[in-house]
């Protein structure tokens, strides 16, 4: 069972996809903040994982 999992989410901002290498061994809610590689805003992740896999994922901006 691989530790990773690549997934990917449209920027609130500007709608460009942006990848995201999700640490399925941190837990099974994970929130954190990291800038769109495309425009650099800043987007807030919400996470959720279970069984090893993603179930979800909730992009906003940072102030919203």
């Amino acid at each position: 069972m691989s530790l990773e999992q690549d997934s990917t989410f449209l920027c609130p901002y500007c709608s460009a996809e942006n990848s995201l290498q999700v640490d399925l061994t941190a837990g099974r809610r994970q929130n954190f903040v990291m800038d769109c590689e495309t425009c650099c805003a800043p987007i807030v992740v919400h996470l959720t994982l279970s069984g090893g896999e993603v179930l979800s994922i909730d992009v906003r901006r940072e102030n919203e």
